[in-house]
């Protein structure tokens, strides 16, 4: 067989008949050569390829990593800003709270000797207790925008039970001047029994001072708790 071997293989000619191919020992060689070094190639482009897949999905993944880290310490930052925001604001309000409540205490405090003393037929004891209806009005502005809801609405009520008992008590005063200028023959005999009105306008008076008592005691009931308990609630 020439030289000892020889490889035959079979291929299509130009006719399209098979024809033979006869490999050499040399030739053989080369293309066993070649084998090993094409599938080196090949691996090397496939590794190529998955390295870069595999660093591009590392990139994208670290990049998300990073937005989301970003993103993260921004709420935290954000969420710190508003606790900071509401700790000021609720500083501020209880700081402003504080200071209306005090003066709102001295209020009823002076409120209610005044009350106690006039009713039982004396002077005013506290020459300087005189608010004006803007003082007044004042004072229901401050609690309005600082106190709370509870303190709002107990220092309303108490308001109204203080005025309610100021309208009592004048109407029994204009009574008695009236009384005393008949007396004096001033005005014309009214033919009402003196006794017995005095007795009823007095029991009005006190019927009303009472009840104003009784708001003003819930309503320094309900300051004393929020001020001593050191919480500002709404």
């Amino acid at each position: 067989m020439g030289q000892g071997f020889e490889n035959r293989r079979c291929g299509a000619g130009d006719d399209g008949t098979l024809v033979r191919v006869h490999l050499t020992h040399n030739e053989l060689a080369v293309l066993a050569g070649v084998g090993p070094l094409v599938g080196v190639a090949i691996g090397a482009f496939w590794n190529s390829k998955t390295q870069k897949t595999v660093s591009k999905a590392t990139a994208e993944n670290q990049a998300a990593a990073a937005k989301a880290a970003i993103e993260s310490q921004q709420s935290i930052a954000e969420r710190g800003w508003q606790a900071q925001q509401r700790q000021a604001a609720d500083h501020r309000v209880w700081t402003e709270r504080k200071s209306v409540y005090v003066k709102a205490l001295e209020h009823i405090a002076r409120g209610a000797l005044f009350r106690d003393t006039v009713t039982a037929g004396g002077q005013d004891p506290d020459a300087n207790y005189d608010p004006t209806t803007d003082e007044w009005v004042l004072r229901q502005v401050e609690l309005d925008a600082w106190a709370s809801q509870e303190v709002f609405v107990l220092a309303d009520a108490s308001n109204r039970a203080h005025f309610a008992w100021a309208g009592e008590f004048l109407n029994w005063k204009t009574w008695r001047a009236e009384r005393a200028a008949e007396s004096r023959g001033e005005v014309p005999p009214s033919g009402e029994d003196f006794g017995t009105v005095n007795r009823e306008l007095a029991d009005r008076v006190e019927k009303a001072k009472e009840a104003a008592d009784l708001f003003d005691q819930r309503l320094r009931e309900a300051i004393r708790a929020e001020l001593q308990g050191g919480s500002a609630q709404q």
